[in-house]
């Protein structure tokens, strides 16, 4: 088994593991509070943003999205009491494209695909009752964001597949595809210390 899928078994197990032990202390007390972004962290992947790409969600820098001439927009979220993660442009990020003078979304919910849904993608949608996707049960433990099962375990599933642009990555969830260049990922509200924010 390639070593970065044993890292993903090993984290969800840590996960479950911490849950067992009685993390309600630690859950919400700092993460998801107020206005927050995601950062993911993972193999190379030293704490990129989420953006907005037309509904989906990707992760590159703001170098890349600066420069892309594409629509990608930085995202602030607030956690709702149902545990979902409202999504609108964070019109304050460093990033000068279109995209900002003009957002084209607002007010979604960040959403991972159900057990009936063939797609791995994550995204936006304007629908939290959308067929075959879930936009509820979000939390934080610490920093970590997690989705909270029926049973009550903490789940973090993420996933980087490259989308075929340099330096941007497609965010997807259980992903089952095995090549090389998949990179299983955590998402937490902290940037990394060395966040380059200008082109």
């Amino acid at each position: 088994m390639h070593l970065k899928y044993i890292f993903a078994a090993v984290m969800g197990l840590a996960v479950g593991k911490l849950h067992a032990q009685g993390p309600s202390a630690s859950r919400k007390a700092k993460g998801g509070t107020g206005s927050f972004s995601l950062f993911a962290y993972g193999g190379e992947i030293g704490g990129l943003p989420v953006f907005f790409l037309n509904g989906a969600a990707v992760i590159t820098d703001f170098k890349t999205a600066n420069n892309s001439g594409s629509n990608l927009v930085p995202v602030a979220f607030t956690s709702g009491g149902d545990g979902s993660f409202s999504a609108s442009p964070n019109t304050t990020a460093p990033v000068f494209n279109n995209a900002t003078a003009s957002p084209p979304f607002n007010n979604t919910c960040f959403f991972i695909p159900g057990a009936g849904n063939s797609s791995h993608e994550v995204g936006f949608a304007s629908n939290s009752t959308s067929t075959d996707i879930i936009t509820t049960g979000w939390t934080f433990y610490g920093h970590i964001a997690l989705l909270e099962s029926t049973d009550g375990s903490l789940i973090s599933l993420f996933w980087a597949v490259p989308s075929g642009t340099d330096r941007v990555w497609n965010l997807t969830w259980n992903e089952t595809d095995t090549s090389d260049s998949a990179i299983p990922v955590t998402l937490k509200d902290t940037p990394p210390p060395n966040l380059v924010t200008k082109a």
